[in-house]
């Protein structure tokens, strides 16, 4: 299981829309699905009850969103605080003097 499905299951825990969470996520709604199955056919238990007109989390994937949410907010975090250090790291400029008695 990777971060982007993760990130998929989170967003459509949130939103409880297939449609919208294919929106936010820049992909397709038959992609959401097939994400989601993936999910659950790993883990082995249903996340999601769906019908054409609603989709509501189960009582797992309320139990599995409750997990995971604050691992992804700690990846994301990780990578902010790699990419400012390595921005600050990039912009220091070092400047070195050497002074002899006969300069």
């Amino acid at each position: 299981m990777d971060i982007k499905k993760l990130t998929i299951f989170i967003n459509l825990a949130e939103t409880r829309s297939f449609s919208k969470t294919a929106i936010n996520m820049h992909v397709t709604q038959p992609t959401v699905t097939h994400t989601i199955k993936s999910i659950e056919s790993e883990i082995g238990t249903q996340l999601f009850n769906t019908n054409k007109h609603y989709v509501t989390i189960t009582e797992n994937g309320k139990t599995f969103y409750h997990d995971i949410k604050p691992l992804i907010n700690n990846y994301y975090s990780a990578l902010q605080n790699i990419k400012k250090k390595n921005l600050n790291a990039s912009s220091q400029i070092t400047i070195g003097y050497s002074y002899t008695p006969f300069n």
